[in-house]
């Protein structure tokens, strides 16, 4: 569980929850139609993230994170 970075009571509640997420993912829909699903909500401030981002990529290539 340390090699998954996966705490223990994350992996009892995953047992605890075994047989409904058993269900969902043998309901007949595919991989793709359930990725299709998910959806990505746009920040409120987008212009702001976009700089944010620029900003962190720049600092993690210099090393500075």
């Amino acid at each position: 569980m340390a090699a998954c970075n996966v705490g223990l009571s994350a992996v009892y509640d995953i047992m605890q929850r075994n047989d409904p997420l058993q269900f969902f993912m043998t309901s007949g829909e595919s991989v793709k139609d359930i990725l299709k699903g998910q959806t990505l909500n746009e920040p409120k401030l987008l212009q702001l993230d976009r700089g944010f981002y620029k900003w962190f990529t720049a600092m993690d290539s210099k090393g500075n994170l």
